[in-house]
């Protein structure tokens, strides 16, 4: 027998269609509701037979996790243990809309708050977190109307809601936002992708003392580094500062001789320090020493993004001001290895 239709009005919160709604869904029911992207076909993710229906509706394969439809982003918060910088800008810009986050390790969990009132409503009424994914067969267009959902899905669903034609017509963007690193699109929606990756992109800022030696090549090796991985227009932004930088000092003439044998132009360089304006643009700080770490900590109190160690294993960079040349050359080889070891460990998925 083919499912309830309900028709409701755009923006309609009338009570009796809400309810209806939280009922079905509480009691381990399916559902199609509207959304300004495409229909979706909805379930609590506890309930473990509808989770199988909404799976054996669609054929979708069991590898492909469903993703989340929120009501609102505080759900987030009860989610993960911690979102990163990226997500949070793109959160403020794009939602309630358009845009599926995947944050988490592994695959991620992919999670959205749509910009529809009533589904808002039902989700925000409903005893638990809800999947929903599009309304059609894998491989399908998706539906944007009543009309287009799949004869062969719609005995299978409890009761539709139907609002009219999608306001967008088009599924969401789907956005890859790592622990560390900008994010990346996955598939292309109705935003602007330049935007994306613009309030999505990642910075790091390198800190030592002065800022004229260890954290300017440190600065200089990454965005080599970031370059030859493809990835120079990515998100990536790299700079650096000192917890006891004199404003506007020069690069020592060591670290800078050292970065061109290295085949790195140094360019110009203007030491500043770390401050709690710098820290309102940094995601990450990988400090060069634990001194600095303590610096960081100590100067920017209310810094909410990552400050960990350059080196994975916890050691610091001996400071090779008032030494020779060699002594720079062995610095910058120590920090050159530090970085290839925490950017080998973003591909492994070791700290993403």
């Amino acid at each position: 027998m083919a499912a309830r239709v309900v028709n409701i009005e755009p923006g309609d919160l009338s009570l009796p269609a809400v309810d209806e709604a939280v009922v079905a869904l509480d009691r381990g029911g399916i559902v199609v509701l509207p959304t300004e992207t495409v229909y979706g076909l909805c379930c609590l993710s506890g309930c473990k037979s509808a989770v199988e229906r909404v799976y054996a509706a669609k054929h979708r394969g069991l590898d492909k996790p469903l993703p989340y439809l929120l009501p609102d982003r505080s759900n987030v918060d009860h989610m993960m243990d911690s979102i990163p910088g990226p997500a949070l800008r793109l959160m403020d810009r794009f939602w309630p809309g358009p845009l599926t986050l995947v944050l988490g390790p592994g695959d991620g969990v992919a999670i959205r708050v749509p910009d529809h009132p009533f589904t808002r409503a039902v989700l925000n009424g409903v005893s638990g977190l809800a999947y929903a994914t599009s309304v059609n067969l894998a491989g399908e267009p998706p539906a944007t109307s009543i009309d287009q959902v799949d004869p062969s899905i719609r005995p299978l669903v409890d009761v539709m809601f139907d609002g009219g034609t999608s306001s967008l017509s088009r599924a969401s963007a789907v956005v890859r936002v790592p622990d560390v690193g900008p994010a990346r699109v996955l598939r292309v929606g109705s935003l602007d992708d330049e935007e994306i990756r613009r309030i999505g992109g990642y910075t790091v800022a390198l800190v030592c003392t002065g800022n004229t030696c260890r954290s300017p090549m440190a600065a200089a090796v990454l965005e080599k580094m970031i370059r030859e991985r493809g990835e120079a227009d990515s998100g990536w932004r790299v700079l650096s500062a000192g917890v006891s930088a004199m404003p506007g000092a020069p690069m020592t003439p060591e670290a800078a001789a050292v970065l061109g044998h290295a085949g790195i132009e140094p360019g110009v360089h203007r030491a500043q320090p770390w401050t709690a304006d710098l820290a309102r643009e940094v995601d990450a700080v990988w400090a060069l020493s634990s001194s600095h770490l303590t610096g960081v900590r100590e100067l920017t109190p209310g810094f909410d993004g990552e400050v960990q160690l350059l080196d994975l294993d916890g050691t610091s960079v001996p400071d090779p001001i008032g030494y020779g040349q060699e002594t720079y050359g062995r610095c910058l080889d120590v920090i050159t290895g530090h970085l290839g070891r925490r950017l080998g460990s973003l591909e492994d998925g070791s700290s993403s």
